[in-house]
């Protein structure tokens, strides 16, 4: 539809949202995120299924919040610190990957280090990220790719609804090796069916 191209257009033109859940605020990114994006990525269980390798310095998590920020002032890309309500500390971050306006569509990622696992914080905060996709962003599908080994980060996309549409065998070039990512889909009516 035109007209929600168009209305995708003019909300990707707005400043980013401040998200809030029950436990958790989703703000905007900052350059003093950085701190603490580096602590959990420099873990060899943070970064085991994602594209990047395990950070060393703090330089590199410097150049991922920059270009985090680039991609959203590019209407590519949309991330957020998760943060307690209360506190401003990053707990880890959640966001849209790779919007599409021509597709009115994105992809969807997160990451949190160990010591916030199994506590339904990224349950939590990707419910709040479909809502606001779908209903502020007018995204007609969110999708995520994901190692079919990730069984964590599949329970909590099933947990919001999201399909397995299918593998893409070795895909994706991660680490030096090739690797399957799966896919999972939710379109705008099927989110209150599915959950």
């Amino acid at each position: 539809c035109l007209n929600d191209l168009h209305n995708l257009q003019i909300a990707l033109m707005q400043p980013q949202a401040t998200l809030f859940t029950e436990r958790l605020k989703l703000r905007p990114l900052k350059g003093s995120d950085a701190e603490a994006i580096f602590h959990y990525f420099s873990l060899d269980q943070v970064v085991k299924y994602y594209d990047l390798p395990r950070f060393t310095s703090l330089d590199q998590a410097e150049g991922l919040v920059e270009r985090w920020i680039a991609r959203r002032e590019k209407n590519e890309g949309e991330r957020w610190a998760i943060t307690f309500r209360k506190d401003d500390n990053c707990l880890g971050t959640i966001g849209f990957v790779d919007i599409s306006i021509h597709h009115n569509s994105a992809g969807v990622g997160y990451e949190l280090p160990p010591e916030n696992w199994n506590k339904g914080f990224a349950t939590e905060a990707l419910a709040e990220v479909i809502s606001h996709g779908f209903n502020s962003r007018r995204f007609h599908r969110i999708w995520a790719k994901t190692d079919p080994e990730n069984k964590a980060s599949i329970s909590v996309l099933e947990a919001n609804g999201f399909l397995y549409e299918g593998t893409l065998k070795e895909s994706a070039l991660e680490k030096g090796k090739y690797v399957d990512e799966t896919i999972y889909g939710l379109l705008q009516p099927e989110r209150s069916v599915n959950i």
